[in-house]
């Protein structure tokens, strides 16, 4: 980011204590950093509040700025501390209020011209719809677009800024381009009119129309003016429609579609009938004694579903239980709202916040083949009938038969139709409250080590994991396994690897891999859930059963010759993988293993055994995601030490 001659001379004589220079150094960088917070936060309250905290924190500091030149990255390090803090001690990354977009915003998206009743109304559903797929990018791919888009920043400020290397912060833009184009898909708008959605986002959020007409639109964003001066010729002559005024500013597509793209599913509501046995419930939870007579029916139950980076990434909640199949006498409810997961009492007027996610098994965004092969894997009552989609496989509806007295109660699947505020805590504030968490889910996330051995080689590991959506950006997953001298496994934010004994790279993986069978409990199910989906998800048999304190999955690979079995066994009350047991019978030799996982409650933020990982530089392909399969691989010791690991064996999974 070039600097100007004055602005250069400005920052040096308020670094040398010139009051009056550091007064107007502020007054000059009030209104970015205003920008850069509203643009990050959309919450205007909070940016004021936090624009204050960092004026202040320069008027403190810098004098220990040593190159001015490189004031606003600095600056902007200042201002990216300040959000990092703000997350730690408020803990509402996934509550952020969308704020109402005042009339002095709206003036500005199209600037003069007078308004009628028809224009505002098209305007605010414009501002409504921008905001609302910035909405969805998570506050660091905001930050990052911000720094690149609206603040000119090259990468390698933008690195210094928020605190990671230069690689990170340009997968971080693309990634958060990708994201908002998917977004803009889903709501009928070319993915060609990234360009227009960041323009208008930027004089929607400047903090003056000078600002706004300033605004710099980098990142290759080539034609920004000329574009710009279209949407200007284009705003206020049309007041018919907000689809009229969408398909000549954004070329806006309203194609008729029944059903959107897997892809392209941001949320699916639909109510199902809720069960119970006419006899006797077995000591598991995921099977119905079908002994007795038949089932009885136990209500209506209400489902919301959000997935804020897809159907295959983490996944938030509501429910509410009715008494009845006509959807009246409302009775409890639940939320899991990227904070924790809530159980709304109504008898008794309390709310519990717990450790564990609700329990599902199949989604109705799930692939036909994959839902299929899970439900063959598990003791499911005969009675429901899944209708999809034949061009997109989604799920369109379901009839179940299961209660004798209730016949084809049908459950419609309703696609893209919610708003994210949906998920937002809003019990009365005079509710009784009780935390059932424990430490380490109350803080959102912990520390992990793991100990065992692999046939003849000492196992040892750590790692991070985080326990609720909001706690990703800052405590993202990482882990570090050990085996023996001769292999150790890494999983990262920047990718997945496996090293042989002098470090060198022979296995590269996207980043999450090896986290497969090990639980993700940010994924908003329940540990039991997820690794009974990751072996589904590679076709691996299993076998499955749960009480209400502990759940077993069993894992098994049999061959002409060789029986492989992988057992991760699961503590039900905190929601955790706390041991896996590998064995290999048949094959080149007999292997048994055993991990066991602890995790920390009481945590030292200064301790140095949990320092992550370095980032690793290797110009190796990308194989493809062995999922759950890892494990397989572990128990059956496919590797060899004079030649490394046969990174084969991985790839075929």
């Amino acid at each position: 980011m070039e600097e100007h001659p004055e602005l250069k001379k400005l920052v040096k004589q308020a670094i040398a204590g010139e009051r009056q220079s550091l007064d107007e150094l502020a007054r000059i960088v009030e209104p970015r950093l205003q920008s850069y917070f509203y643009r990050t936060l959309l919450d205007k309250e909070l940016t004021d509040d936090l624009v204050q905290e960092v004026l202040l924190e320069m008027v403190k500091s810098l004098c220990k700025l040593v190159k001015p030149d490189s004031f606003w990255p600095w600056l902007f390090k200042v201002a990216s501390n300040k959000l990092k803090h703000f997350y730690r001690i408020s803990r509402k990354h996934s509550e952020l209020r969308f704020s109402t977009i005042g009339d002095y915003l709206l003036d500005t998206i199209l600037n003069e011209g007078a308004e009628t009743a028809d224009s505002g109304m098209i305007k605010r559903e414009i501002c409504d719809m921008i905001f609302d797929v910035m909405g969805h990018l998570s506050v660091r791919h905001r930050s990052v677009v911000n720094l690149r888009c609206f603040e000119d920043m090259s990468f390698a400020e933008i690195s210094k800024a928020v605190g990671c290397s230069e690689t990170v912060a340009r997968v971080s833009f693309f990634n958060a381009k990708h994201k908002l184009r998917k977004e803009m898909n889903r709501r009928g708008m070319s993915k060609e009119s990234l360009l227009m959605v960041l323009i208008l986002f930027g004089k929607l959020t400047a903090p003056s129309r000078a600002a706004a007409s300033t605004l710099t639109v980098s990142a290759n964003a080539v034609g920004a003016a000329g574009i710009a001066s279209i949407v200007k010729s284009n705003i206020g002559k049309i007041s018919t429609s907000a689809a009229v005024l969408a398909v000549c500013i954004f070329g806006l597509s309203y194609s008729a579609m029944k059903m959107p793209g897997r892809d392209d599913v941001s949320s699916v509501s639909f109510t199902v009938q809720g069960i119970g046995p006419a006899s006797t419930l077995s000591s598991s939870s995921e099977s119905i004694d079908k002994s007795g007579p038949n089932f009885v029916s136990k209500g209506a139950y209400d489902t919301l579903l959000h997935f804020p980076e897809g159907v295959d990434g983490p996944m938030l909640r509501r429910d509410q239980r009715w008494l009845n199949l006509d959807r009246t006498g409302k009775a409890c409810s639940w939320l899991q709202d990227g904070n924790a997961n809530y159980y709304y009492g109504s008898v008794e007027n309390i709310v519990y916040t717990t450790n564990e996610p609700l329990s599902v098994l199949v989604l109705p965004t799930d692939e036909p083949e994959f839902a299929e092969f899970l439900l063959s894997q598990c003791d499911m009552p005969d009675g429901l009938d899944y209708y999809r989609d034949p061009k997109t496989g989604l799920m369109t509806k379901c009839v179940d038969n299961r209660v004798s007295s209730v016949v084809d109660f049908k459950t419609t699947y309703r696609y893209n139709s919610l708003k994210r505020k949906a998920f937002a805590y809003d019990w009365d504030e005079t509710v009784e409250i009780v935390d059932d968490r424990d430490q380490m889910h109350k803080r959102g996330w912990t520390w992990f080590r793991i100990q065992g051995v692999i046939g003849d080689k000492k196992v040892e590991g750590r790692g991070r994991t985080p326990f609720a959506y909001s706690a990703m950006t800052e405590h993202r997953p990482w882990l570090e396994l050990k085996i023996g001298n001769d292999i150790t496994i890494l999983d990262t934010v920047d990718g997945s690897y496996v090293l042989d004994g002098s470090g060198q790279v022979i296995g590269k993986y996207p980043s999450g891999s090896f986290f497969a069978g090990l639980a993700k409990p940010w994924m908003g199910m329940r540990a039991y859930d997820v690794v009974r989906r990751d072996a589904a998800r590679k076709r691996i048999e299993f076998d499955c059963r749960s009480s209400m304190s502990r759940g077993q999955v069993v894992l098994i690979e049999s061959r002409d010759y060789s029986h492989t079995s992988v057992t991760c066994n699961i503590d039900m009350v905190k929601g955790i993988v706390d041991r896996i047991i590998l064995k290999s019978m048949g094959g080149a030799k007999n292997v048994t293993g055993n991990l066991a996982f602890s995790y920390l409650q009481e945590i030292e933020l200064s301790d140095s055994e949990f320092k992550e990982p370095d980032e690793i530089n290797s110009d190796m392909p990308v194989s493809d995601d062995i999922g759950i399969g890892w494990l397989m691989c572990l128990a059956e010791e496919n590797y060899d030490l004079n030649e490394g690991v046969k990174v084969v064996a991985f790839n075929n999974r």
